[in-house]
């Protein structure tokens, strides 16, 4: 049971690392950020989401590949866009198992020593 919750954990944790590489109301309307043949997810503004490879961005337009198809997207209907950000994702789990690993050897040590105040003399 315990390895299920901590596989769904790192699951989990891995699925959340993104960074905003664009957003509407801060960028209003400057992709600058995006780089031809990187990976992006982007929203629209009716909750949609599409992950896909920039292979060109045009005036009023980002397109690229998806599951080898084409996919094009206006620019006035991106909501935001992230990308995976695989640096941070590995440093929260190493420090996430680190941190688990030190809280139970510090629980382990501690009932030990608490064991050995209340034993008997002889």
């Amino acid at each position: 049971m315990r390895i299920t919750l901590l596989i769904v954990f790192l699951l989990l944790i891995m699925q959340s690392c993104k960074t905003s590489v664009y957003k509407d109301k801060i960028d209003q309307n400057n992709f600058a950020k995006l780089e031809v043949g990187k990976v992006y997810t982007f929203y629209g503004y009716h909750k949609e989401k599409q992950d896909f490879k920039v292979s060109e961005i045009t005036q009023d337009s980002i397109s690229g590949m998806a599951k080898n198809r084409n996919v094009a997207l206006a620019k006035e209907n991106i909501r935001v866009v992230k990308k995976s950000n695989p640096a941070a994702t590995t440093a929260i789990v190493v420090g996430s198992v680190a941190g688990v690993a030190l809280v139970t050897y510090i629980m382990v040590e501690a009932i030990r020593d608490f064991g050995d105040a209340f034993q008997y003399p002889q």
